[in-house]
């Protein structure tokens, strides 16, 4: 890969049961993010392996940049498209960190309690939270998506 070309990590997908949910974690690495020309997305159907109220949902999430800036922005979102007639909680996290910084650039998290055929969004205004880490697109970015369905079982 050419220095000035933008990359993605392959997605690891990994799941953790709880005891009135299931969460699936999403991660991957942004290498230079400043080269992106095209729109990025990365799409992901998912099963709740929930014998009480079996959900289903698809998660995309979209990366673009805006032409001649450093601006890079998207959105992450997670439709439910089973048939099931029953609500269930379902809490959507975007973190991105760079490994120079403990602390990750914050989005705020959704959590609500949806119907099938509904959807909820984060959405990522800037990548990077200013103009003085926007240094940070020409290095490595980890993403970590947090869904975690609850009070379904």
């Amino acid at each position: 890969m050419a220095a000035n070309q933008f990359s993605a990590s392959p997605v690891v997908v990994s799941q953790k049961p709880h005891h009135n949910g299931h969460e699936i974690l999403y991660n991957f690495s942004l290498c230079n993010a400043a080269a992106l020309q095209e729109e990025w997305s990365f799409t992901q159907d998912y099963q709740a392996p929930c014998q009480t109220s079996p959900t289903s949902w698809k998660f995309r999430v979209t990366l673009k940049r805006a032409p001649k800036t450093l601006l890079v922005s998207g959105s992450a979102k997670l439709k439910r498209n089973d048939s099931l007639n029953v609500a269930v909680g379902v809490f959507l996290q975007l973190r991105i960190n760079h490994h120079m910084f403990k602390d990750y650039f914050p989005f705020p998290g959704v959590n609500k309690e949806i119907l099938s055929g509904e959807e909820i969004c984060v959405n990522i205004c800037k990548i990077v939270p200013n103009s003085f880490y926007e240094y940070l697109l020409y290095q490595e970015l980890s993403v970590c998506v947090s869904i975690y369905v609850k009070n379904c079982h």
